[in-house]
């Protein structure tokens, strides 16, 4: 791929070519002076954040850290320098140093751009990354999403050199004397990535002299396959989601079984990305803990990624794992943007009490019996998981309000208009 081509798809990125701003990843390695080259030299109207993490790994990490610095002073171009001590925080949370290094950045980077309110984080993923992801992928047991391997626009994240082998990089900067650094981890075989890259590739290049070619049409023709059908799924979830709730997704499990059949991971990988913005480092073996969910009478659940997936009565559901402690919820006189119901009362605000359910409750809603609040939900087909996190407004003696069925017969009679209201976090 030549550099104008590399511009080109930059520019029909609609969300980078509308803001005009990026984050990228500076590791100071090759790929990554590279990928900021073209920006400084083709897009020098952009405003450009470069994030390097320390990881604490090397005993000369400081050397890449202080180019990092001597970079971004020459380029005049923002610096956000994290360290972390990885090795420590792999052995505290019993994983690898890759995968310990990986989440630490995202979670920065991800940070970062919520900070600067910058959508799209640029990385120096290239070819041979593509090539040995789709290897790895393979050995993992991946579907069709993990085959079509790394994705050129993730969320945020956005690819442009999936098309340029190492060697073009390498070529580009030795012959312009670009300095960058050397991380010599790189070169021993201690992870799967880099016994791909050290002893597996080598042996490809010497039984296809077009191997990059070939790869890259492959993985092409890989992911239109895969865009095709993330269309078709995303047409699938505007049409059956029932839930008005953008915390979660909600679909009927006989019109999953209709569409997907016996095999509907593809659709938690949608539900993950729509709810969460991406789907890094979320592969499919880990996805099928979701096929059995639906089996039996049970309330069922399972998570991955951060979304959790529950069987509940005949629907599937999809919600982000969030605390319910998370919420906060205050009685007002005046509605807002986020009001959730109201109650009339002669009582103020002060004689009013905010709770979930408890052991014992009655509610009686008008035209209706007086019931046990347990009953009554369970009859309307309230998830197990909701009952307990349901709103309720009460006085000493009675409940006023249940969130999702309004005001009960003693909250709709008095003088005061009272609104429950939702403080959101960022407010």
């Amino acid at each position: 791929m030549l550099i104008k081509d590399i511009i080109n798809e930059l520019n029909a990125d609609k969300t980078l070519a509308k803001e005009r701003s990026a984050i990228i990843a500076f590791s100071g390695g090759p790929d990554s002076v590279f990928t900021v080259e073209i920006f400084r030299n083709f897009f020098k109207d952009y405003k450009i954040y470069l994030y390097h993490l320390n990881h604490m790994i090397r005993d000369d990490a400081i050397h890449d850290e202080n180019f990092v610095k001597k970079y971004a002073e020459e380029s005049g171009m923002e610096l956000v320098l994290n360290r972390c001590d990885i090795p420590k925080f792999s052995k505290e949370h019993s994983i690898g140093l890759e995968e310990a290094g990986r989440i630490v950045r995202y979670k920065d980077l991800e940070e970062l751009s919520k900070n600067t309110k910058v959508n799209t984080i640029v990385t120096g993923h290239h070819l041979n990354d593509d090539i040995e992801t789709f290897i790895l992928n393979f050995k993992r047991g991946s579907g069709l999403n993990g085959y079509s391997s790394i994705k050129k626009r993730d969320g945020k994240f956005l690819r442009p050199l999936l098309g340029v082998t190492k060697r073009e990089i390498l070529d580009y900067l030795n012959d312009r004397k670009i300095e960058f650094c050397i991380d010599r981890t790189n070169f021993i075989d201690d992870t799967n990535r880099n016994k791909i890259r050290l002893n597996v590739m080598p042996e490809l290049e010497k039984l296809d002299e077009k191997l990059y070619d070939d790869f890259g049409r492959f993985l092409n023709s890989m992911k239109a396959e895969m865009n095709l059908k993330n269309s078709l799924i995303s047409g699938f979830v505007f049409e059956h989601n029932l839930s008005k709730n953008s915390e979660e997704l909600c679909f009927k499990i006989e019109d999953i079984k209709r569409y997907f059949g016996d095999d509907f991971s593809a659709l938690y990988m949608e539900a993950i990305k729509i709810l969460r913005g991406n789907t890094v480092d979320i592969y499919k073996k880990a996805l099928d803990s979701i096929l059995n969910i639906i089996d039996g009478e049970e309330e069922k659940r399972t998570s991955v990624g951060g979304i959790v997936a529950i069987k509940s009565y005949e629907n599937l559901i999809f919600r982000r794992d969030i605390e319910n402690d998370e919420r906060k919820i205050y009685l007002s006189l005046e509605a807002t943007e986020y009001t959730i119901g109201f109650i009339t009362t002669d009582l103020n605000i002060d004689d009013l009490e905010i709770r979930n359910r408890e052991v014992g409750d009655e509610v009686k809603f008008k035209n209706r019996p007086t019931k046990l609040l347990k009953k009554f939900l369970i009859e309307e087909k309230v998830p197990a998981y909701k009952r307990d996190d349901l709103i309720i407004v009460t006085d000493d003696e009675n409940i006023l309000y249940v969130e999702g069925f309004g005001p009960t017969i003693n909250g709709i009679e008095g003088k005061n208009k009272i609104y429950i209201n939702e403080r959101k976090k960022d407010e």
